[in-house]
């Protein structure tokens, strides 16, 4: 997703299996709930301050790699029924489990 995108809203990518792989650029303000949930994601970088609102990656079954440069709450809630989350590199102050 370019830099030019500001904002990725609530079903936004909801269900799409044909995506599989999301570079979130470092613009996002906002990702919202169930934005890419159930979808073919692979992997998930998110930069900067971007909120993410849970669920926002619900039920990726194919997600196996997050890559998230600065410091969320509530990463449970926002990844909740990814089961093979395999690779992970997180800033400091996350408070999480899997």
């Amino acid at each position: 997703i370019g830099n030019s995108v500001i904002s990725i809203g609530q079903n936004a990518f909801y269900k799409c299996i044909n995506y599989s792989d999301y570079i979130v650029g470092t613009n996002i303000d906002k990702i919202g709930t169930y934005a890419f949930s159930e979808s073919g994601i692979e992997k998930v970088f998110l930069y900067g301050n971007t909120n993410v609102e849970n669920y926002a990656f619900a039920k990726c079954d194919d997600l196996n790699t997050v890559l998230i440069t600065t410091d969320y709450q509530n990463l449970a809630s926002v990844f909740y029924g990814c089961t093979n989350i395999t690779t992970g590199k997180f800033g400091i102050g996350i408070y999480t489990n899997f």
